[in-house]
């Protein structure tokens, strides 16, 4: 079998480029957020529950995308947890994604927002368009509270914009692999030591001990002769044990996730939806639309429309994995084992 030729090749590049990486003019964009603007009757139909745009002194846009369906959940809860990925468009914009979680701790996004950047301002537009789009649609406020996410100040001040922050959950999945970065100098041994130590720390759920079990963390590794661990604790104190930083430990916010593990999983799951392909601005909306928060919003459907092969006949049937969102815990035998 012959290998393709350098023409062949550049074909192929180029037919990808025509179909997915379109170049659309500020107009053209604003156009498509205007036609998907109107608020539908159907509960899973996606649309822009609010777009921003702008053309001088340099262009910037923001739109967000949620269904009547997904906005409910942020009347569920008063907790929200954030993020951003990349390498879904050939722009590389970020792509801010959100939601909530029930008492099982199971994920439900809220709406999506692609931006031309990851600031303050962004993320406040996502926060506002989250409390905008849902009071503009069920006629009645809401407040969130709490944030989940990493340590991102764009995300905290974005949030603050918006609503009145009382508690500040820092992933404790993004704290360890931060702490991890910081102990390169250590022996093996030593490592796994402060790290286990820290692990112990975690699992606290008296916040009244918290204090104590840092005091002692750094008093027993004071003991120590060494530049580079009195430099990390020094680093640790500072970083992760102040007011607004030491939000990582169980019995912080009682209820809560303590990871935004579960947006992460979604945001694996939106590339692994789109086949890790990368899209132009608009393909890639209109992948949000048909593809992405349909599933997202279908998925929480109590019902499921079907076409029959046959009769071609539409029939509404129940949604047997319907994603449930649980307003109590459910408790099973592990559980109570583990207790």
């Amino acid at each position: 079998m012959q290998p393709p030729t350098d023409n062949q090749i550049q074909h192929i590049i180029n037919s990808v480029k025509i179909d997915n990486n379109k170049n659309c003019t500020l107009n053209e964009l604003k156009k498509w957020c205007e036609d998907r603007s109107t608020i539908p009757e159907d509960e899973d139909q996606v649309f822009v529950g609010k777009f921003e745009y702008l053309a001088l002194p340099k262009q910037e846009f923001r739109i967000f995308l949620t269904t009547k369906r997904l906005i409910k959940f942020a009347e569920k809860s008063e907790h929200v947890l954030s993020d951003a990925t990349y390498k879904l468009t050939y722009e590389n914009f970020p792509i801010i994604t959100g939601g909530t979680t029930d008492r099982n701790k199971h994920l439900h996004p809220i709406g999506i927002a692609i931006t031309r950047h990851e600031t303050e301002e962004d993320f406040g537009f996502f926060f506002s368009s989250i409390k905008e789009t849902y009071e503009r649609v069920y006629q009645k406020p809401i407040n969130f509270t709490s944030l989940i996410a990493d340590n991102a100040a764009a995300i905290h001040n974005g949030f603050k914009r918006v609503f009145d922050l009382k508690l500040r959950v820092n992933c404790w999945a993004h704290v360890y692999r931060n702490i991890q970065t910081h102990m390169k100098s250590f022996s093996k041994l030593q490592m796994t030591r402060i790290l286990d130590d820290i692990k112990q720390i975690q699992k606290i759920f008296d916040e009244n001990l918290f204090p104590t079990a840092i005091k002692l963390f750094q008093e027993k590794w004071e003991k120590v002769t060494s530049s580079s661990i009195k430099s990390f604790l020094d680093y640790f104190k500072d970083q992760w044990c102040q007011e607004g930083h030491n939000g990582w430990f169980e019995g912080y916010a009682h209820g809560l996730p303590s990871t935004s593990n579960g947006l992460e999983s979604i945001n694996d799951k939106i590339k692994t939806a789109i086949d890790n392909k990368r899209f132009g601005l608009i393909p890639f909306l209109n992948e949000c639309c048909e593809n992405i928060l349909k599933e997202w919003t279908k998925d929480r459907s109590p019902t499921l429309t079907l076409n029959d092969p046959i009769t071609n006949e539409v029939k509404s049937v129940q949604n047997l994995n319907q994603k449930i969102f649980n307003d109590f815990p459910s408790i099973e035998k592990s559980d109570l084992v583990e207790a």
